[in-house]
């Protein structure tokens, strides 16, 4: 793919998504550009860093919205997981569209499959978590988690925030 027609699925992607942050330099690699080991490297790292902010926002959240201990924790982030938000939020978005190199996505690119292959859009929500991390910063990444990935039903009596 060359570089405009990169930059063009990029800009498509960051309004779908409403992407926050100006910066767009860390999102091309959400696409997962090359398969050189440069790149393979820094994509899982990217994904890594994404599913770590996720996990840190969701148990902050639940931690100032009235769950208290590591279990009751533990308990609301099955809750919510089994409501498959990731899942969700990639089929919501026809992020599909946006999927273009089999080095990620495999064969299921190819016969044309208009859905993720099995637990890919979980994968693809996670670097666009750690893209948005590296264009910004934190609290860009918070807000945009609690705004975009359903955690905010959860709230319960006696919270920090209340």
């Amino acid at each position: 793919m060359d570089i405009r027609k990169l930059n063009e699925k990029v800009e498509e992607l960051a309004a779908e998504v409403s992407y926050p942050c100006k910066k767009k330099n860390h999102l091309k690699f959400v696409f997962k550009l090359s398969p050189s080991p440069d790149h393979v490297f820094f994509e899982s790292g990217i994904r890594s860093v994404g599913r770590s902010v996720l996990e840190l926002v969701n148990a902050h959240y639940l931690f100032t919205r009235g769950y208290t201990g590591n279990r009751e924790i533990d308990e609301a982030k099955a809750e919510y997981a089994a409501k498959k938000p990731y899942e969700k939020y990639a089929k919501d978005h026809n992020l599909y569209r946006f999927v273009y190199n089999q080095d990620i996505f495999g064969d299921e690119v190819k016969r044309g499959n208009k859905e993720f292959p099995k637990a890919k859009d979980i994968a693809f929500v996670e670097r666009l978590v750690g893209a948005m991390y590296y264009d910004s910063d934190f609290e860009t990444c918070k807000d945009w988690i609690i705004n975009n990935l359903g955690i905010r039903e959860f709230k319960k009596v006696g919270s920090i925030n209340q």
